[in-house]
């Protein structure tokens, strides 16, 4: 198997994972400005609006996984 290919899976899985990582932290840090701006935008409630977040971070989470961290795995074990 090409090393390219195996090496170019970890960095799309590792910036992914960090993406998510500062998506969390934005939530945590500054949830009450995303609340407010997205209630302005959509007007749904703040309990809404953070189910919806967690709901879409679990979603991100699982396609990371699927598409970039077990196949870099996967590939990294048989070569």
């Amino acid at each position: 198997m090409n090393p390219e290919i195996i090496s170019l899976l970890g960095y799309c899985g590792l910036i992914n994972m960090g993406i998510l990582v500062f998506w969390f932290a934005a939530l945590l840090l500054g949830g009450e400005f995303m609340i407010n701006f997205h209630t302005r935008l959509f007007g749904a409630s703040s309990e809404k609006i953070m189910l919806v977040h967690y709901q879409l971070m679990g979603l991100y989470k699982l396609l990371n996984f699927m598409f970039f961290l077990v196949p870099w795995l996967v590939l990294t074990l048989l070569k």
